[in-house]
């Protein structure tokens, strides 16, 4: 984790991993065009209210997040401010998607967030997100943050 930050009245030292699908798992996020868009627009959000994406991960059909937020951040509004931005941005910058999307949703409605602690450390989120898609074009394969 990051250092020590400090709020009003706070100190903290917050870490989410965070993971979300596009609508129907569809693979609408695919090349490089979109997944550095989609970077570039969830970036800027954070930085417009004050949270930090440290790490993304983008794959065709799921994104991966690390983001470190102030307390004032629950997870769930983290992740709504973040798909509901995108989600606008997206569909102005890559219009022919909706018509893929037949119920007009870019993000599916869940997602899954787990807080960053002693035992799944920023170092093994990260890895984990780095490692993920790495062989770009050879389809996803799924891994583990804990041996079974």
């Amino acid at each position: 984790m990051a250092k020590w930050k400090s709020a009003a009245h706070a100190r903290y030292q917050l870490g989410y991993h965070v993971v979300w699908s596009p609508k129907y798992r569809k693979g609408i996020l695919e090349g490089k065009a979109r997944k550095e868009f989609l970077n570039e627009v969830l970036r800027g959000t954070g930085e417009r209210y004050g949270f930090e994406l440290v790490r993304i991960g983008i794959a065709d059909d799921h994104l991966h997040l690390f983001i470190e937020a102030a307390p004032k951040f629950a997870p769930a509004r983290l992740v709504q401010i973040l798909k509901s931005i995108s989600a606008r941005e997206f569909f102005r910058a890559f219009p022919d998607v909706k018509k893929q999307l037949w119920g007009g949703a870019l993000w599916e409605e869940g997602y899954c967030v787990r807080a960053v602690s002693d035992e799944v450390t920023q170092a093994v989120v990260e890895r984990y997100i780095e490692s993920h898609h790495r062989e770009e074009g050879h389809g996803p394969r799924q891994l583990t943050l804990f041996p079974r």
